[in-house]
């Protein structure tokens, strides 16, 4: 593909397993290149399944002020946090899977824009307390966060151990709630619930209709399947080394993986050089 750097007005990223690394950490490379990438006038934000809570200090250590892609594209704030989009699970859809899950052998977590909520804490559940740290509450029983329930943004089931449970539970959820939810992941043996109609995609249009830009004008970066639709529809998409195949296939560019600094090394190249 043609570079053509002056085109670009907006890079986004996906943050887990692309901008950062395995350890969650940004590299002080990624840092430098993404300051100097300000300095050019450059737009830059996030399309994450994390929520504002979770990406806060990237986003402060980024100077960002482009606002950013949340919860897979249910929510879309502000760099102060401020929310301009915010699209919730039905109370019904939410209490049809509460009451539904536990046949199923997989952990629940629940997010609203400030809080992550899980019942208790499993093997399953300290993956997302690894990812969002001490963003997440361990509640006991869900009718302790029931007044949280208007404003659910996205759910995640996670069995470390058997993907053939998260199958199973998957297509549960698509034949009980066809038309109520859209369903993604953002990571093996796991499967995440957003309302009906949400992915980084629709935020991502939605964030270019306030920014007045053009689709085309858009870089995205990604590693899963939650990334897929962004990746395609994006003018360029960028596909880290370690995405899978189907996010790589569908890109113009495959690059270094996100513990190789990938991104910074790709960017430096097609900006700064």
């Amino acid at each position: 593909m043609q570079k053509n750097p002056e085109k670009i007005k907006l890079i986004v990223f996906d943050v887990d397993g692309t901008l950062v690394d395995d350890n969650q950490k940004l590299s002080q490379k990624t840092l430098n290149v993404i300051e100097k990438l300000n300095d050019l006038g450059l737009l830059i934000s996030f399309a994450t399944g994390k929520i504002f809570p979770s990406v806060e200090e990237l986003v402060k250590i980024l100077n960002i002020k482009t606002p950013i892609i949340l919860a897979n594209g249910a929510l879309i704030q502000k760099s102060n946090a401020d929310l301009m989009m915010g699209k919730f699970l039905p109370l019904d859809v939410i209490n049809i899977i509460l009451n539904d899950y536990r046949e199923f052998d997989a952990d629940l977590a629940l997010f609203t824009p400030d809080s992550v909520f899980v019942e208790k804490e499993t093997i399953n559940t300290d993956r997302v307390k690894n990812i969002f740290k001490e963003k997440v509450s361990a509640i006991g029983s869900w009718q302790q966060v029931v007044s949280h329930f208007p404003v659910v943004c996205k759910m995640i089931f996670i069995n470390l151990k058997s993907q053939k449970a998260i199958d199973l539970l998957t297509n549960y959820l698509r034949e009980n709630l066809d038309g109520k939810v859209s369903l993604s992941t953002g990571a093996p043996n796991s499967i995440e619930v957003m309302p009906f109609g949400v992915s980084k995609k629709s935020g991502l249009l939605q964030l270019i209709d306030y920014l007045k830009i053009p689709l085309d004008s858009v870089m995205a970066f990604g590693d899963q399947i939650n990334d897929f639709q962004m990746i395609e529809c994006a003018g360029i998409g960028v596909a880290v080394g370690n995405a899978i195949d189907e996010v790589k296939n569908i890109s113009d560019y495959v690059i270094g993986t996100n513990n190789q600094e990938g991104p910074a090394n790709f960017l430096s190249e097609y900006f700064l050089t």
